[in-house]
């Protein structure tokens, strides 16, 4: 098994357009490359709305040599703790999460605390083999001024 380590895979950003995220080169060794279909995007939040905020992007693995390898994708908790994740706009703090699933019940993370890890495969066709969807949550009701909050979150995808 090949660890690849992807520093700043998943940007969240509120109001700001996240970082575009792009096609990563597999490292030396590694059976696979990283492709980004979409960062995590939530849109606008409103300290007004009674209802949660959710957000969803998805990550795929390809260039797999041979075909069809099983990877997992760890993450870390980025500015807070998995129990509760944390955006930033200067001092100010957003609370927020990421799942594995869309009932919003798994937390993703490194497996431990509670947390669960992502699993798919990955092909080589040039194609994405599985794309992992990644759903985000903020809990409503948050009382925040406007601004960007950004989150950065490292990806530990192993083969």
């Amino acid at each position: 098994m090949n660890p690849l380590h992807v520093p700043s895979l998943i940007r969240l950003a509120l109001i700001a357009a996240p970082l575009a995220l792009s096609s990563l080169p597999a490292l030396a060794g590694s059976a696979c490359s990283v492709s980004t279909v979409s960062a995590v995007i939530f849109g606008t939040y409103s300290v007004f709305t009674v209802t949660d905020t959710p957000g969803a992007g998805s990550f795929g693995v390809t260039n797999c040599n041979p075909n069809n390898v099983a990877y997992t994708a760890a993450a870390t908790a980025g500015f807070g703790q998995y129990s509760a994740r944390t955006m930033l706009s200067g001092s100010n703090a957003l609370q927020y999460n990421l799942y594995k699933d869309s009932a919003h019940t798994i937390i993703w993370g490194d497996g431990s605390n509670g947390t669960a890890i992502i699993a798919g495969t990955g092909s080589n066709n040039g194609n994405v083999g599985t794309s992992s969807t990644i759903y985000g949550n903020i809990p409503a009701q948050q009382d925040v001024p406007a601004g960007s909050y950004v989150d950065t979150i490292t990806i530990t995808i192993t083969f």
